[in-house]
């Protein structure tokens, strides 16, 4: 998993196994591309972490590693 910062906005990537492995279905507001989601921050993200750890979520997002990207290439499939 990787949070990426946009200049608009910010996703979680994640893999569509691990998508697909907790049964979580992305909203109109993320992205994929061929093997990863990207799951925008506000909605999808916080409720996929709640699905993948229901009790610590809150905790693990500050050990995701972070990365800024200008121009994503997965924005514009």
């Amino acid at each position: 998993m990787l949070w990426i910062s946009t200049p608009e906005h910010g996703y979680l990537q994640v893999s569509k196994g691990a998508v697909k492995e907790y049964g979580f279905k992305p909203s109109s507001y993320s992205y994929q591309d061929v093997n990863d989601w990207y799951l925008e921050e506000d909605c999808d993200a916080p409720s996929f972490l709640k699905a993948m750890y229901p009790e610590e979520w809150i905790y693990v997002i500050k050990d995701i590693p972070e990365s800024y990207q200008e121009n994503p290439s997965w924005r514009h499939l």
